[in-house]
């Protein structure tokens, strides 16, 4: 084959990939409505925006890699610039100071949010309504591209006086379009990036703490260089109170007396096997040091 066909070939193999590719429906945007959040008031740091933030007229912001932000409409407001008031978002270069500040517009505007990396995140806006109790909004979300809704939510007057959190998971192109019901205007004061629950890559998420490092860390006597086989269950039975139903024990017997010289110096029997020790049927029957009784270390 001569050069000058294959390349006539490889071009047209080009042209209609490209085509495929342009033509290729977009991926269906959604939006699961997570929670409301009235408790963390102003302090995100550490509850929110892990990937990304903003925070309403501060000029410290984090557009995650896999997000494309655009806000319109919308008018820009300071309420406070510096205050420790609690309902204010903290800043990101300085979370010991606060600033209440909102994105605003009488009727309704819009934040356009486009997640291009395919995957679910989940989004946070924080609404706040600093010097009123007056305002009512809702907040819809939008498929950018169809302009179908995908969720509506509604902030009663009142409610979000100290601010409340609207924790939503997203995928693709969204627009969340903030809309005026009652008081002056509709408001926005942050918007928060983080990766979804159902999305963390493995053995990035919460890791378990061993029983015995829980234990040992509250001052707790494990005995795990007792060589016991079970020692990961052994601390759960001995002092949590929770009857160990495998040596026979029955329900609400009552336990044995102990000697407590007698019980350091008797070997232990293995778990699961008729081992019985006092300490198996209370938090510290014979107030054995090291046991918990009442949340605090004796």
């Amino acid at each position: 084959m001569r050069k000058a066909e294959l390349t006539s070939i490889l071009t047209v193999f080009l042209a209609i990939l490209i085509v495929a590719l342009l033509s290729a429906p977009a991926l269906a945007a959604t939006a699961s409505f997570m929670k409301t959040d009235a408790t963390t008031m102003g302090s995100w740091i550490g509850a929110y925006g892990a990937d990304g933030y903003f925070v309403s007229q501060d000029s410290n912001t984090k557009l995650p890699g896999y997000a494309q932000v655009t806000f319109s409409g919308q008018a820009n407001w300071t309420w406070a610039a510096s205050t420790t008031a609690l309902p204010a978002l903290q800043k990101p270069e300085n979370p010991s100071d606060r600033i209440a500040g909102t994105w605003f517009m009488w009727g309704s505007f819009t934040i356009d949010v486009n997640l291009t990396d395919g995957n679910a995140h989940r989004v946070a806006l924080y609404a706040l309504d600093w010097d009123s109790s007056a305002r009512s909004e809702t907040i819809n979300v939008l498929d950018a591209v169809t302009g179908v809704v995908l969720n509506s939510q509604v902030l009663p007057a009142g409610s979000f006086h100290n601010g409340e959190y609207l924790v939503w998971t997203v995928q693709g192109h969204v627009q969340f379009q903030i809309i005026e019901n009652a008081g002056a205007n509709a408001v926005i004061s942050g918007v928060f990036f983080d990766p979804s629950a159902a999305g963390l890559t493995p053995g990035t998420g919460i890791l378990a703490v061993p029983n015995a490092t829980f234990l040992s860390s509250l001052g707790v006597n494990t005995h795990i260089d007792q060589g016991y086989s079970e020692a990961a269950y052994e601390p759960m039975f001995q002092y949590t109170g929770i009857r160990n139903t495998r040596d026979g024990s029955s329900t609400g017997a009552t336990p044995p007396a102990c000697d407590i010289a007698s019980e350091h110096r008797r070997p232990r029997r293995r778990f699961g096997l008729g081992r019985k020790q006092c300490n198996h049927h209370s938090p510290n029957p014979c107030g054995r040091r090291g046991s918990v009784v009442g949340g605090r270390t004796q």
